[in-house]
């Protein structure tokens, strides 16, 4: 049985995974299921990484096209 990440240890390995998203997301916009399978880690961890980007104005949900979300890397200004 796989075991779920704590918390702590997420965010211990923030730095490591959002660089690889960010790479993904300088290419093409994508949803948290294309993320998680390009990485090869859970969606909910994908997420949230992606959440904390987004706070810290790192990427951006892209317009609406269909029923999932897409993100997009968000060059600073």
């Amino acid at each position: 049985m796989k075991r779920i990440k704590g918390r702590a240890e997420l965010y211990a390995e923030s730095p490591f995974w959002s660089r690889f998203i960010l790479a993904h997301l300088r290419e093409r916009p994508m949803t948290v299921p294309e993320l998680a399978e390009a990485l090869g880690i859970p969606p909910y961890e994908v997420m949230m990484h992606l959440h904390a980007m987004r706070r810290y104005g790192l990427v951006e949900e892209a317009p609406k096209a269909r029923r999932e979300k897409y993100y997009r890397y968000r060059p600073r200004s």
